[in-house]
């Protein structure tokens, strides 16, 4: 099971599990909650802002963006070797 929770504060709490379950195709859901898992437990303060920029690109309704969102993600985690290359969100 991913994390997918971000706390904001004791008032805002975002979850992207249901967002990824609506927006990202059912083969790649797993990988982009474990993009957003391993993203939340960095200690990386930027890389955890960057997560709530998927936020934005969903509440936009930019499912395009929300995608290439998480390809810049997961290129990030594949260069702090956090993540393997290949899989629905590796850049080729």
């Amino acid at each position: 099971m991913y994390k997918t929770i971000v706390k904001i504060s004791d008032d805002v709490i975002i979850d992207f599990g249901p967002f990824i379950d609506e927006v990202v195709e059912k083969d790649c859901r797993d990988e982009a909650k474990e993009i957003i898992s391993k993203v939340i437990g960095s200690d990386d303060l930027t890389l955890i802002f960057e997560v709530l920029k998927l936020y934005v690109h969903y509440i936009e309704k930019n499912i395009d963006a929300f995608n290439l969102h998480l390809s810049y993600l997961k290129f990030k985690l594949v260069k702090n070797n956090e993540m393997n290359e290949g899989g629905c969100f590796s850049p080729e």
